[in-house]
Parts: structure tokens; sequence; C-alpha cells
């Protein structure tokens, strides 16, 4: 279940006012419908990233203020090229757009989800390139986690790479965190499930109801 709130917004970017519809929050009831990326598999989680309809500008976070230069990147010919791609949906150019922007701030966590929302999305609606955007999140995470011990982040980056059949890769993650999350009953549930899957190699999508099953 999803609320929105309709609000007027200046873009950060632009300057412009706008009028969206912003998601205040998302509920996801059962671990049936959770996989194990922590994909909910729900539509409304792709609103968290908006798209000013005036210049472009693709964030989830609108009220925070940018510098110059991520202003003049909107309007360089890669941006622009995805913005106005017709290989892409409306909602698939937008959550690349913010991936791209997330990394020239150098805010690799945030692009980390921002492209694995953009997996998510192009897996699920039959997008062609949806393993660059999976190639991507893993890239971003890894940034973010040589500098922060995070790990929930850590462990849907087992995942990604157990996808990306990267199968050493994610059992090297996976026995780095063991001694972190030795008394998360949840993580460790999840690593011990990670670790069957990668031994067996693997790769598909799998839910956390699969772990019980």
């Amino acid at each position: 279940m999803s609320s929105f709130v309709k609000k007027t917004i200046t873009c950060v970017c632009c300057g412009e006012k706008y009028e969206i519809s912003m998601m205040k929050g998302y509920s996801t009831l059962e671990n049936s419908c959770i996989d194990l990326d922590t994909n909910p598999h729900n539509p409304a989680l792709y609103e968290r990233v908006i798209l000013c309809p005036n210049c472009g500008y693709a964030t989830a976070e609108p009220y925070t203020l940018i510098p110059d230069d991520i202003k003049v990147l909107v309007k360089d010919d890669n941006y622009q090229n995805i913005l106005k791609s017709e290989q892409y949906d409306d909602t698939c150019r937008k959550l690349l757009l913010a991936g791209y922007l997330s990394v020239k701030n150098r805010n690799a966590k945030e692009a980390g989800y921002n492209y694995l929302l953009a997996f998510w999305y192009m897996k699920e609606h039959g997008f062609a390139e949806f393993e660059k955007a999976r190639e991507e999140a893993i890239k971003n995470f890894e940034r973010y986690l040589k500098e922060t011990q995070d790990f929930e982040v850590a462990m849907i980056l087992v995942d990604l790479l157990r996808q990306s059949e990267m199968f050493d890769e994610a059992m090297e993650t996976l026995i780095s965190l063991k001694q972190y999350i030795a008394n998360n009953n949840a993580l460790k549930n999840v690593s011990l499930y990670e670790e069957k899957l990668i031994k067996s190699k693997d790769s598909k999508s799998h839910r956390l109801e699969e772990m019980t099953e």
C-alpha cells in the first residue's frame, strides 16, 4: 500500500515551479513479496524519483540544493541523450538519469539505489539493457562500502553479484560479512540461503519466502 501527496515544488536545477504527486511512503506486508535483493515488487517505489518537466532534472531529493556543476550536467549531451531517447519509457528514463547524476555528485549509495531501481524496473518490463543497470548498481554499492560499514547494503550487493553470475565475488563478500552479522538473525538467515544458492551456481532471482520452503 502506498500514499502520495500533491505538492508544488520549485526545481533546484532550473528554478521553475511544477506540481507533482510525491510518494510519502509504501508498505509491504508479507515477505512473500520481497526478493533477496530487497525488491518489494511494488510499482509505487519507482515514484521515489521525480523528473522536472521543464529542465528534465531527475532526483529523489527534490528539496536538496545542488552545485552548479550538476546543473550544467543536466544540459550536457550524455544526459540529454538519455532524456530524449525513445528506447526508454518515462519511468525508466528518470531512474537512469537519477543514477547518472548521483554518480556525478559522488553519492555512491544514492547512485547504487537509483540504478537498483532501474534494474528492477527494466528487468520487469523487458528492457534489453537491464544488466547494465545492475552493473552500475554493483559498482556504486562497492564504492559506498569501501567507505562505510552497511551490512544491509552489503547483502544486497551479494545478491546482485550472484545474479550476475559473479559467484566467486559474491562468496568472498559473504564470507567477509559473517562475523559482523552473526548476531543478526535476519541477515544471518539470508546469508545462509545466499551461500546455498552461490554454491549451486544459481543466478535466478529468489524471494525471502523461499528460505523457509
